[in-house]
């Protein structure tokens, strides 16, 4: 079962709530003693530096403050601000024989907010066609010296979604990059490759380029 993101919050904040609930909540309650050799070479390190604010920290309880306040702000830095913020969708997949059907789960989007485009086309590729609605996202890049050789990226948005994938011809293939799940299927010269991130689905098919390290770049440089 989906959940919102309020919901997702919430839970969140419950989370981090527990986790710190038994920490002081100012500096008399905290009990903590610092070896004679670390005063020491805090004492050496602040004079050596000359700080004017040594004056508001000195004492042990405030210093363990201060210390713990530096922590928790390493701790909240390493917590992934995109959990919170960046919709998360995951594909809910179904077998018809012939082909798979790809729905999308969790905070999709009905309409498309941000544009997003491959920052790093291979060289000798253009840009010939491009369109843009307000649920939809497409351009096409084709090679200057082979027409045969087509790049089309198609930013979707996920609310209402359903994408058909031809299992019959060609396996697909699951592979993380970058924290990317892709969905790689590859019939004959065409590579297809569909991931979710943002809330939008993000599909990149190729034409006759055989090197799946420059597909993977393309994929990379999506933003």
């Amino acid at each position: 079962m989906a959940i919102t993101k309020e919901q997702f919050k919430q839970a969140f904040r419950e989370v981090i709530s527990a986790e710190f609930s038994d920490i002081p909540r100012n500096e008399d309650e905290i009990n903590f003693t610092f070896s004679q050799a670390f005063e020491r070479r805090m004492e050496k390190l602040i004079k050596s530096q000359k700080k004017p604010y040594w004056k508001y920290i000195n004492t042990a309880s405030k210093r363990a403050a201060v210390i713990f306040a530096a922590i928790l702000v390493t701790f909240t830095a390493s917590l992934s601000v995109d959990a919170i913020r960046v919709p998360v969708i995951e594909f809910f997949i179904e077998n018809f024989g012939t082909h798979d059907k790809y729905t999308a789960q969790g905070d999709t989007r009905t309409e498309i907010e941000k544009i997003y485009s491959i920052t790093k086309v291979p060289d000798g590729f253009t840009e010939i066609d491009s369109s843009l609605t307000n649920t939809m996202n497409t351009v096409t890049y084709k090679n200057e010296s082979d027409d045969n050789k087509l790049i089309v990226f198609t930013q979707t948005a996920t609310d209402d979604l359903s994408l058909y994938i031809d299992n019959e011809q060609s396996d697909t293939i699951i592979k993380t990059v970058e924290d990317k799940k892709l969905y790689i299927n590859i019939i004959d010269e065409v590579t297809n490759i569909v991931w979710a991130y943002d809330g939008y689905c993000f599909q990149i098919s190729t034409f006759y380029i055989d090197d799946m390290d420059i597909i993977l770049d393309m994929v990379k440089s999506v933003e």
